[in-house]
């Protein structure tokens, strides 16, 4: 996750700014080097035995950017989206089209796994973009079960209201948060 863009420009924006304002650049230093990612912003996980990760996606923008670091994945990998429309997700869910899921066809992805209240909708776009890869739907808990019984790089995808069921749900599996030598 440490590799997306976004970090850089916005650790090069926080760093002009702090500059700006005279703060110290070892102070700056420090505070880059021992940042923790927002909750649900690439939140590191260990699910299965492997590091993988639980991020927000709330638009086509933002899903694309981190489908960008699972292109990279050389080894057997899992998604799973969870996906709602509700008025805080917003009801419109014609931006799952947007999304570049056919981006992932010659990655070595091995299945994606689709829940929430917008589920039809994104399942039907997935099944349409990825037609090789096995996609399944069903609830939370029946779709993280099923991961669990593959043991391969697991990744977390998600739209605002889904992220405390989701986070719950990895709790209840007792799915732990990576530690990095900072923490």
């Amino acid at each position: 996750p440490e590799k997306a863009i976004y970090v850089v420009y916005n650790a090069l924006a926080a760093t002009a700014t702090a500059l700006e304002l005279g703060v110290e650049p070892s102070v700056i230093r420090e505070a880059i080097r021992t940042v923790l990612p927002v909750h649900g912003r690439k939140v590191r996980l260990n699910f299965n035995g492997e590091e993988g990760f639980l991020s927000l996606i709330k638009n086509p923008a933002g899903a694309n950017v981190t489908l960008d670091l699972l292109r990279e994945l050389e080894e057997p990998y899992q998604i799973l989206f969870g996906m709602n429309n509700n008025p805080p997700d917003g009801l419109d869910t014609s931006w799952f089209r947007e999304i570049a899921l056919d981006s992932l066809a010659d990655t070595p992805l091995r299945a994606v796994f689709i829940t929430g209240g917008a589920a039809e909708t994104f399942f039907s776009v997935a099944e349409e973009k990825l037609p090789a890869v096995r996609t399944e739907m069903g609830s939370l808990e029946e779709m993280i079960d099923e991961m669990e019984k593959t043991h391969i790089k697991s990744y977390f995808l998600c739209n605002y209201t889904m992220l405390a069921p989701l986070t719950d749900a990895l709790e209840r599996h007792s799915v732990g948060r990576v530690r990095t030598k900072h923490q």
